[in-house]
């Protein structure tokens, strides 16, 4: 269940301009890369709404609730990229975190990340280029930075406008009864006593003694001191603390980014090559890079290219020691093979369907069995899929089959108690109760 969200900012014109200059130079951008010179119509359009909508809103859903205003216009949605582009445009440009920028365009997290996916830059393999991602990001970088004097002003002046609309001139009221002389009088004299009572807060008085003696024609004079200087912040945590605790220290620590990025092609490759097939070829690691450096080369890579590593980080972690050991031969292998085998290997592979591509994070010999075993494995509850993954590793190549055969006869309703049922029996008795199931 989702935490209920803060109660509204009560009196917040100035933090609402304060966010409105932050945010304009990623608006104009935005509008620019989206509608071209048509998009500025097309923001100050949407500030009033947004002025409006913001006043009811807590200050942390200002920024999805500026975005969803300014992707309420067709001509700023779907630019000439459509909304993959948009999509990603969000991230880059309008800085918005998964979060945010699903809840702008009104999708799920997951439709956002596909996207965004859909929407990068690919290498000649077929894979995302990180190195045109950077070029991309540094690119929006830049001209957020170059962006004309004149087109800030112009966002400055919108957003005044949107913050303090003209107001109309009130009507006059209705004439009404002259009031009787005497009334006037009376309000008269009342204004002077007050003017009087003012004057008299400003005539000069000096204290007097209790016994009438000396008076103290001393002004009286405040007396100030400076300051001290404000001692620095103290810090929460240091270099070291923050290493220890970074999310991603292991991956940074123990992953090999080269191979993560092709885990599910070399597990492929693997397969092929069999596990007997031929000696282990040495592999000789580069020197490492220091973790400092790893985690600012790691900081700058987009957050879809980090959660796309950090999958990959996982579906390693639960490969059998044997099967790394498959995987990291099958790199070394590919690695001394003719450039034009390499080619041949990876045109072949990238011919496979996308969910059979897939299936080859599962390692080299789950991979194998998974055209047949995506039935079974396909909307597992969460709690299921740590066992029964380990279980699915544990189970030789002739039960793997039999499974894989279960799977395939067992209809939809039916494959959640076939998972419950494999998880519940013991190792020793599986392949006795995988024969019985399928005798029925």
């Amino acid at each position: 269940m989702n935490a209920p969200d803060p109660a509204p900012t009560a009196g917040a014109s100035p933090a609402l301009a304060a966010f409105l200059r932050g945010i304009g130079r990623r608006a104009l951008l935005f509008a620019d890369l989206q509608a071209g010179p048509g998009g500025d119509r097309a923001l100050a359009a949407a500030l009033p709404a947004f002025v409006a909508l913001a006043a009811g809103q807590p200050m942390s859903r200002w920024p999805e609730r500026f975005w969803g205003q300014v992707l309420a216009s067709p001509s700023l949605r779907a630019g000439a990229g459509g909304e993959d582009r948009t999509a990603a445009l969000l991230w880059l440009v309008a800085g918005l975190d998964e979060e945010g920028a699903a809840a702008a365009l009104g999708v799920s997290g997951e439709s956002w990340r596909l996207a965004v996916q859909r929407a990068a830059p690919r290498d000649a393999a077929g894979q995302v280029d990180a190195a045109a991602w950077q070029a991309w990001a540094e690119s929006v970088r830049g001209q957020l930075r170059e962006l004309p004097q004149d087109r800030l002003d112009w966002w400055d002046r919108q957003c005044a406008r949107a913050l303090h609309p003209a107001r109309r001139p009130p009507a006059p009221a209705p004439s009404a009864q002259r009031a009787p002389r005497w009334v006037l009088a009376m309000l008269w004299t009342g204004v002077a006593l007050c003017v009087l009572g003012l004057v008299v807060t400003f005539v000069p008085w000096r204290p007097q003694t209790g016994d009438g003696g000396d008076r103290d024609d001393a002004p009286m004079r405040a007396r100030g001191a400076p300051l001290p200087a404000a001692a620095a912040p103290a810090a929460t945590y240091d270099a070291d603390f923050a290493l220890h605790n970074h999310r991603d220290l292991a991956l940074l620590a123990g992953g090999d980014e080269t191979l993560l990025r092709d885990l599910d092609f070399h597990a492929w490759h693997a397969a092929q090559l069999g596990p007997a097939s031929a000696p282990p070829v040495p592999v000789v690691d580069p020197p490492p890079m220091p973790m400092p450096e790893r985690i600012t080369a790691w900081q700058a890579l987009p957050p879809v290219e980090r959660a796309f590593l950090r999958e990959r980080w996982d579906a390693w972690q639960h490969l059998p020691a044997a099967q790394q050991a498959e995987v990291r031969n099958a790199v070394a292998t590919f690695s001394a093979l003719a450039p034009e085998r390499q080619q041949e290997l990876r045109m072949t592979f990238s011919a496979l369907p996308d969910e059979e591509r897939r299936g080859w994070l599962l390692g080299p010999r789950l991979g194998l069995a998974w055209p047949r075993l995506q039935p079974l494995l396909m909307q597992v509850p969460a709690a299921q899929r740590e066992p029964l993954l380990a279980v699915l590793h544990e189970l030789s190549a002739l039960q793997l089959d039999d499974l894989a055969t279960l799977a395939q006869r067992t209809p939809p309703q039916e494959r959640d108690a076939l998972r419950r049922e494999l998880l519940s029996t013991a190792a020793t008795s599986r392949t006795a109760w995988l024969r019985e199931r399928l005798r029925r």
